[in-house]
């Protein structure tokens, strides 16, 4: 079998528990807090309900974490809402195609997903952060970037049913965010409105959490919105 082909089956590895330590949470907050400096400081960010945000602690069941995606900046934005609390994020194949943005992704509790199809490694990864606990699963259900429209951002599209298809599976709560962006003349800025948890444990349908996942967002972002 040529390199080219060994490839995704390497790609698609099951997160371990231990790829999940105290060296990858320090990366990823360092990372979080350099990055939230910056926006800080070149854009203005504004957040609010971090009251939202549950206290999970090592051992004890752990969170996804949802939200609309308008742009490449949204995985720092929700990193940074979440601090102290780490994100694993399911990043797309294509981005570990590149060694170093792979190790990268690695430090800081990252792995690679199919868009195309939802590989069982990439469902075992997920478990393993909801699991495992002290960390939040980060998805964009909307499986790409939906870009605003005159400087309003777009409503969610439909939405794809991973975000949904994992919290039924794992029992966890889903913490809904919405993320906003000033345009047009003068400095632009960003805003992020967390929600209260969707308790997944008291649906019984994937349907149900999904329309809870799809409300919450769209939430989210009208309260995001209105802070600009």
């Amino acid at each position: 079998m040529s390199e080219a082909q060994a490839a995704p089956a390497k790609a698609y590895s099951t997160l371990l528990p231990s790829q999940l330590g105290w060296r990858e949470k320090t990366v990823n907050r360092i990372t979080s807090i350099l990055l939230w400096l910056w926006l800080k400081l070149r854009y203005g960010v504004r957040v609010v309900g971090q009251e939202n945000i549950p206290s999970y602690q090592n051992g004890i069941q752990g969170l996804i974490a949802v939200a609309n995606h308008t742009s490449n900046w949204d995985p720092p934005l929700m990193s940074m809402a979440l601090l102290p609390l780490p994100v694993s994020y399911m990043a797309k194949q294509e981005l570990f195609k590149n060694r170093f943005l792979a190790a990268y992704f690695a430090l800081t509790g990252a792995f690679a997903v199919n868009r195309a199809k939802l590989e069982t490694a990439t469902i075992r990864s997920a478990k393993t952060v909801v699991q495992h606990g002290g960390w939040a699963l980060g998805m964009f259900p909307e499986g790409t970037r939906v870009k605003a429209e005159n400087g309003m951002p777009a409503a969610p599209q439909q939405l794809k049913r991973g975000a949904a298809f994992m919290a039924r599976l794992t029992k966890a709560d889903v913490l809904p965010l919405g993320f906003a962006r000033r345009e047009g003349p003068g400095r632009p800025a960003y805003a992020v409105s967390i929600g209260a948890p969707v308790r997944t444990s008291l649906l019984d349908e994937e349907a149900q959490i999904m329309e809870a996942i799809q409300v919450g967002i769209e939430t989210q972002m009208q309260i995001a919105q209105n802070l600009l």
